[in-house]
């Protein structure tokens, strides 16, 4: 009777392990999507765009997914660090709506740097 009993609670894990695997796949996806938005703007006008996360009134979508209230990630951008200007240099950075235990903000340079935090940071771009 004790062996009934054990065998749906097998697959719950692999289920809550998908999720925010699915999640984290979402934000990579509108990060390198938002990175070539930048990249054409930046061949076009000379200088890339920097926003919070999640900020209205861009020249960019700022949310992973279809429509904002669905969304796993906020998406943003920020100069890369110093000396370095927002003309020359930008990192993208998509930062979760719902909380992941494993990985925080995911993130992608112009110069193709991806990093991200969060515990278990192998977990970000693959």
């Amino acid at each position: 009777a004790a062996i009934p009993a054990t065998l749906p609670a097998l697959p719950y894990p692999a289920y809550t392990d998908s999720v925010p695997k699915g999640r984290r796949a979402e934000g990579r996806t509108a990060l390198l999507t938002l990175m070539q938005q930048q990249e054409r703007h930046a061949t076009q006008t000379g200088t890339y765009v920097a926003f919070s996360a999640g900020a209205p009134g861009q020249p960019f979508k700022t949310h992973s997914g279809d429509s904002p209230s669905s969304a796993a990630y906020d998406l943003g951008a920020r100069a890369c660090t110093a000396p370095t200007s927002v003309k020359d240099c930008i990192v993208v950075f998509a930062t979760p709506r719902k909380s992941d235990p494993d990985v925080n903000e995911l993130s992608i340079s112009s110069t193709g740097t991806k990093t991200c935090t969060g515990s278990k940071s192998q977990l970000c771009w693959r």
